[in-house]
């Protein structure tokens, strides 16, 4: 009865840890997410600043994207990214280069109507005084 009972608690043991590890790993889609299935990379122009190199390079990815499937260039929507960049040896130059399967959002706003500048009054949080403040 013991044997049985170890080979058994081993085994939910197993099936739980493979279970944990493929929920851990798998990439959970928001609802009305729709990817492409295959990942697209761009160059960005050099700069001698990093910061400025990563922008050109999803800047550049953003660009071709809309180009190829209008409403998909979002990078933060993008699912599997990746950047890498380099350094030029004889110039203090940067580039990158990214890549990652664009993704399109076609679902609903969500319940509580909010407009397009993320109020729900239409407002962007502007003072009940200010001389910017909607009047209603």
């Amino acid at each position: 009865m013991k044997r049985s009972f170890g080979l058994f608690a081993f085994f939910v043991l197993m099936v739980g840890g493979i279970v944990a590890t493929h929920a851990l790993t798998s990439e959970s889609m928001p609802d009305g997410l729709t990817c492409q299935p295959d990942r697209l990379a761009a160059f960005g122009w050099t700069d001698q600043r990093l910061a400025m190199a990563e922008l050109a390079a999803i800047t550049k990815w953003q660009t071709e994207v809309e180009e190829k499937s209008p409403g998909s260039g979002n990078w933060h929507l993008a699912q599997r990214r990746s950047m890498k960049c380099r350094a030029f040896k004889n110039s203090s130059h940067f580039q990158c280069v990214v890549s990652a399967k664009p993704c399109k959002f076609e679902g609903k706003l969500a319940k509580g109507g909010e407009g397009a500048s993320g109020h729900r009054d239409g407002t962007r949080g502007q003072l009940a005084g200010s001389p910017n403040a909607r009047s209603k």
